[in-house]
């Protein structure tokens, strides 16, 4: 016959395992704690937030190329949707030859400069070379030609699309209108009317 003997167990043993118990659910706590304290200090960066933050920009006409069709702008970056610029361009359309100098302000309603929507308005100056209304001579063998210097001021509808990894690189478009202030005499000399509509396309870069 077997018999079973029951022997009274090390009370320090039950000691033990009961703080075992309560220590880990204060060890998981004290883990969780110091890892939200940590996402807390150091949140995660977005891919937006990690872009650089471009303040200027640079770019040109492309149809200089072929075409007499010249224009350089700069813009930079005065508020969260402002910005100042100057423009300078050439263009001979319809034997009528423009140099212009601006200067503009922009406002981007998305409160991201130089991207996306803008309004803006525009003063400059402009040189303009036309063929003269009334020739000098009855039969010219060259049509006379004559010469307005105005100050302008202008309207602007623009919109930009920033490209690649970092957004830097801009296609921009846009349309608007000037008033040339002179006197409608000077203006009608070299067949000019007290506004005309104007273009823009340019590619550049963000700096």
């Amino acid at each position: 016959m077997v018999s079973f003997v029951h022997r009274p167990s090390n009370p320090s043993h039950g000691v033990l395992r009961v703080r075992i118990r309560f220590l880990l659910p204060v060890a998981a706590s004290l883990a969780c704690a110091g890892s939200l304290a940590a996402q807390g200090a150091n949140p995660p960066i977005s891919p937006a937030a990690a872009a650089p933050q471009w303040r200027s920009f640079l770019g040109a006409n492309p149809l200089g190329i072929p075409f007499d069709i010249v224009s350089v702008e700069a813009e930079t970056v005065v508020s969260a949707g402002g910005t100042l610029g100057v423009v300078g361009s050439y263009n001979d359309i319809n034997q009528t030859r423009y140099r212009t100098i601006d200067a503009h302000l922009k406002y981007y309603p998305g409160e991201v400069a130089m991207q996306g929507f803008a309004v803006g308005l525009s003063l400059g100056y402009t040189k303009f070379n036309g063929e003269l209304a009334t020739q000098p001579f009855p039969t010219p063998t060259t049509p006379a030609r004559g010469q307005l210097n105005a100050t302008t001021l202008g309207v602007l509808l623009d919109y930009n699309w920033t490209q690649g990894p970092t957004q830097r690189f801009v296609v921009g478009t846009g349309v608007g209108a000037k008033r040339i202030l002179a006197a409608a005499d000077k203006r009608n000399a070299i067949g000019l009317d007290r506004a005309y509509l104007t273009a823009r396309f340019v590619i550049g870069l963000l700096f």
